[in-house]
């Protein structure tokens, strides 16, 4: 784990369907280790996302489309505040 606030790694792509389902699929196959977190995937074009309400999330090439992998611990007490704050942000 990076302790120093700094991207460890990234993976970008001209277009991705969502970055969030790259992302999810990195993690699930073990294709993250914690020596690369917190790891950026970044796209110009979004083509298939996902957003609220089973809204769909697109992008074109003149918008910031990026999902974040962090190590997180989620039996802390602060992870209770993490929807709120990601709400908000």
């Amino acid at each position: 784990m990076i302790d120093d606030g700094k991207i460890a790694s990234a993976v970008y792509r001209c277009q991705s369907e969502s970055t969030n389902s790259d992302a999810v699929a990195d993690v699930q196959s073990g294709a993250i280790a914690d020596t690369v977190l917190p790891r950026l995937y970044l796209t110009d074009q979004q083509t298939a996302g996902r957003g609220r309400l089973g809204n769909t999330w697109v992008s074109d090439g003149d918008s910031l489309t990026f999902s974040l992998v962090v190590d997180f611990d989620f039996t802390s007490p602060s992870a209770a505040l993490l929807s709120p704050a990601v709400g908000v942000a």
